[in-house]
This record gives structure tokens, C-alpha cells and sequence, in this order.
């Protein structure tokens, strides 16, 4: 089983493997079969990501994109790794262990079937309308567990894993931690399980409603009475921060620090499950209220999350950099 760490090497972020240092970049598509992994090994590289899909769900609802690839989690406790193991010997081909290297990125959102069978562990819009898992989720995250244990075990039997330097976890809205949504503007999460968790966070850091009330100006007789704020609330603060009613302003470091709990505690459990010695990072950081990463000091700080990722650059269509006249 190979190891992995990330350092520094001449001022600058290296990936340590086993005892040898590569760059910190990696050659990844969602189109195995007209990838060009031969052409990007030739250039000196070794690192490719591998998309590996738990559910049955798009990574964009908004857009209708479809999952590339079934997912290996097809019932409750019953998981089909044969279209996982059939990416994975396209990407290996013939190369060996060191040749090339493979961190899978692991889109953890669950299958239709989950959802059907846990309706009240999902995220909901103001109007009850249910999309995917909620972050505050207890159930999802113990069965998410699972399933994650399952693909590593086929990793090592499939030997698959003699390539693996480590998982990257993704989740949400295009795998980057974002909150998915069916159409633009649509808030969420007004689920029960989310409206109990930001209730138990008040209560945790107020400790008395009474002093919540001196600090938001309110009078409110306990913590249960408190909700979500609505979204006409919300959207109009994302637009006039410097006017924020301090409920707005409690509920968008709750949502970030929700999201970011999700992706330390998921990197921290697949950390223990593929041995504790390769690294985990994800897609995360995106500044903005909207995004819900506003937390990103926590995940800077956890030692569960090694690095994170990104694609270059979004603007003009992707282009690396462009000159404005």
C-alpha cells in the first residue's frame, strides 16, 4: 500500500509518495474512454483522478447533467463495483504501480432508492420541497460510511488499491461542497433535521435564550422557537451585507460551518478507512455567502483535510488568463 503526504518542496506544495516528491497536479475526465492519459504521463506527470460515482444523481441538478457513470451503491448494504473496476483498468492499462498514480474521486451524494427510504433525512426548500441529503444528516453520514468502507475493500481485493495515494471526497452542487438546488435562488435547508440542528447550535453557543435575545434584540421564550430564516430574509442580506439582522448573519456561519463539518467529517472517516497514512481533499473554498464555504478557517485547521482542489481558471470560458483592453 503505497503512502502519501503533501509538503513543501523549494518554497512550493509537492505530493510525497512513498519517498518519492511529484508535482501537486493531476489529469482528470469524466470521459474515460477519449481521455488522454498516455499524452499527459509523456509530459513527466504520473497523477490522474478517477471518477467513481456512490449514487444514481447527477452532479448538477440545475442543468439535468446525468451521473457518467452508474453508481456502485444499488441497495441498502448491496454495492456493484464492476463499472468502477472497468474505469479504473482503462486508466491503469498497462502501467505499474509508480508509473502512474490514481486518487478516485468519490462523489458520495446517495442513490434515489436512499432518499425514498429516508425522506426525513433530506434537504428542503422553504416550501418542503426535498433536494438530495441534508448535511445535518446523521443517518447519511453513518450509511455514507458504509458505503465508503465497501469501496475500499474492493480496492484491495481488485488490487487497485496498490495505485490509490488517497480519496478525494466530493459532494453537493458539481462535487464542490455547495448546497445543490433544482433552480436559481431556490434556499435551503428547512428540513426538520437541519431546523433541529441550527436550534442545537444556538443553544450550544448562547446557552440561555435570554442572551440571544439581548444580542439579536428579539424575544423569543426558547431556542426551539427560533426558525430558519426566510428566504426573502436571506436573499435580500446576501445583497446588503453591511445591514445584516444578526439571525441572517448566525444562520450563514451556521450553514457554513455545516458544510464544512460535512466534508471534515467525511475526509476524517475515509482518512481511517484507507489506513490514515495517504491524504483526502476535496473541492472547497469559494468565497461568497452564497457558496457556503464562509468557514473555510475550519478546514484549514482540521488535520483530516490534506488539500483542495481545483480546476484552473472559470473565466472566459476557462482560459488561464486573458488581458482586458
Amino acid at each position: 500500500m503505497p503512502t502519501s503526504a503533501i509538503m513543501t518542496k523549494n518554497g512550493l506544495p509537492a505530493l510525497k509518495i512513498n519517498e518519492e516528491v511529484i508535482a501537486p497536479c493531476g489529469y482528470m475526465s469524466y470521459q474515460i474512454d477519449k481521455a488522454d492519459y498516455s499524452g499527459f504521463i509523456a509530459c513527466g506527470y504520473k497523477l490522474i483522478f478517477v471518477p467513481v460515482y456512490m449514487g444514481d444523481r447527477g452532479i448538477n441538478p440545475m442543468s439535468g447533467i446525468r451521473p457518467f457513470y452508474p453508481g456502485f451503491w444499488v441497495g441498502k448494504d448491496r454495492y456493484d463495483f464492476s463499472v468502477v473496476e472497468e474505469n479504473f483498468k482503462k486508466v491503469i492499462a498497462t502501467y505499474k504501480p509508480g508509473e502512474i498514480w490514481i486518487i478516485p474521486r468519490v462523489m458520495v451524494e446517495p442513490p434515489s432508492f436512499w432518499e425514498e427510504e429516508n425522506p426525513d433525512e433530506l434537504c428542503r426548500d422553504f416550501s418542503g420541497k426535498s433536494v438530495h441529503q441534508s448535511y445535518s444528516s446523521d443517518i447519511w453520514f453513518h450509511d455514507t460510511e458504509k458505503a465508503m468502507a465497501a469501496l475500499q475493500d474492493f480496492l484491495v481485493k481488485s488490487k487497485i488499491d496498490e495505485y490509490i495515494v488517497g480519496w478525494q471526497i466530493a459532494c453537493g452542487w458539481t462535487e464542490e461542497f455547495m448546497r445543490p438546488a433544482i433552480y436559481p435562488m431556490q434556499l435551503t435547508d428547512y428540513s426538520d433535521t437541519s431546523v433541529r440542528a441550527w436550534q442545537r447550535h444556538l443553544k450550544e453557543k448562547y446557552g440561555d435564550v435570554e442572551v440571544l435575545n439581548r444580542e439579536w434584540l428579539t424575544s423569543y421564550r426558547e431556542f426551539e422557537d427560533i426558525s430558519v430564516p426566510s428566504p426573502a430574509e436571506r436573499v435580500y442580506h446576501l445583497e446588503e451585507e453591511e445591514h445584516y439582522p444578526m439571525s441572517v448573519a448566525e444562520y450563514n456561519r451556521f450553514r457554513s460551518e455545516e458544510t464544512a463539518n460535512a466534508l471534515i467529517s467525511l475526509a476524517r472517516s475515509a482518512k481511517i478507512i484507507i489506513g490514515g497514512n495517504r491524504v483526502v481533499g476535496a473541492f472547497y473554498g469559494y468565497a461568497g455567502t452564497k457558496f457556503g464555504h464562509d468557514a473555510i478557517d475550519m478546514v484549514l485547521n482540521s488535520a483530516e483535510v490534506d488539500f483542495l482542489a481545483s480546476p484552473f481558471a472559470y473565466d472566459t470560458q476557462r482560459a488561464i488568463a486573458y488581458i482586458k483592453e
